[in-house]
C-alpha cells in the first residue's frame, strides 16, 4: 500500500503538472493504477530494488548417465632407469645328496710282464755270524732326527730310515751312516703328524 500511494501522488503531480494548472488545497484519493493514464504510467519507475536470497533448489537428482566405453590403449612409454642392486640374498638351505650313477666300465687288464733283468755282480762275502736289526723312532711334525746303533759286539753292516705318515704329508730327507750308528732325517710338508723309523742291520 506504501508503494500504491507512493505512485498515486507522483500520478497526481504528473497530471498537475501536464495539464499546466497550480497547485491548489484539493487533493485527489487514487485507489487503482486504472485511474491513471496509460502515458503517465509508462513514465513512472520507482528505485530498484535489494536482490532477493537464492531460491531453493528443489530438483530431483539426474539418473547417473551410462559409462563410456574404454579409450584406445597409449604408446609403451619407454625403459625407466636401472634400479639399484638389492640386498645380498640369504644362503639357501643345502639341497638332498643325489642318486648314486652307475658304475662305470672295467679298465683294461695289466700291460704285459717285462722282460727278466741280467743278474747282478756277486756282492763280498760277508761275516760268519748272526745278523740282528735294531730300530729307532721318532714322532712328531716338521723336521726330526732319529738313531738306531748297533750294541757292542757286533758290526754295522746296513741300515735304512723311513717315514710313515698319521696325518699330513711326510718325506724321509736322507740317512748316514758312522761308527755303529744309522741316523735318519725326516720332514713334513704340511702340517701334520708323523713317525721316523732307522733300522740299524749288525752282524755278530
Amino acid at each position: 500500500m506504501r508503494r500504491l500511494g507512493y505512485i498515486a501522488a507522483l500520478a497526481a503531480g504528473a497530471v498537475l503538472a501536464s495539464a499546466g494548472i497550480g497547485y491548489s488545497a484539493s487533493r485527489f484519493l487514487i485507489t487503482s493504477t486504472s485511474q491513471i493514464s496509460p502515458k503517465v504510467l509508462s513514465q513512472l519507475h520507482g528505485a530498484q530494488g535489494k536482490e532477493g536470497p537464492p531460491g531453493f533448489n528443489l530438483g530431483i537428482p539426474g539418473v547417473r548417465g551410462v559409462e563410456g566405453t574404454p579409450g584406445p590403449q597409449g604408446p609403451i612409454g619407454p625403459n625407466g632407469l636401472p634400479g639399484s642392486p638389492g640386498p645380498q640374498g640369504y644362503r639357501g638351505v643345502q639341497g638332498p645328496q643325489g642318486v648314486s650313477g652307475p658304475t662305470g666300465p672295467t679298465g683294461p687288464p695289466n700291460g704285459p710282464t717285462g722282460p727278466t733283468g741280467a743278474p747282478g755282480a756277486q756282492g763280498p762275502e760277508g761275516k760268519i755270524g748272526g745278523v740282528t736289526s735294531h730300530e729307532s723312532s721318532n714322532q712328531g711334525s716338521g723336521p726330526l732326527g732319529a738313531i738306531a746303533e748297533c750294541p757292542a759286539g757286533t758290526t754295522l753292516i746296513g741300515g735304512n730310515s723311513w717315514v710313515q705318515s698319521e696325518h699330513g704329508v711326510a718325506y724321509s730327507k736322507g740317512t748316514r751312516f758312522a761308527g755303529q750308528q744309522v741316523t735318519g732325517f725326516g720332514d713334513s710338508l704340511t702340517e701334520g703328524h708323523y713317525v721316523l723309523r732307522v733300522q740299524a742291520v749288525c752282524a755278530a
